[in-house]
């Protein structure tokens, strides 16, 4: 979606903090137990898959060319 110019890194960056809250609220409901130590367990790898998905959207927007 990056290629096509639908996102940018800094539409991912300006959202970070909507994104850290989905990724507590995801992180609440999928874990089975009510503790917040699993729960952020479980937040943590999302919320790096998030910051690498920035990385790969700046990298890839570099790569574009202009037609």
């Amino acid at each position: 979606m990056s290629k096509l110019g639908v996102v940018t890194a800094d539409t991912f960056s300006k959202y970070r903090k909507v994104a850290l809250v989905a990724n507590a609220v995801v992180s609440a409901i999928a874990t089975p137990s009510p503790d917040p130590f699993s729960m952020i367990l479980v937040m943590i790898p999302i919320q790096l898959l998030y910051e690498v998905g920035i990385l790969a959207v700046r990298y890839v927007g570099k790569k574009t060319v202009e037609l």
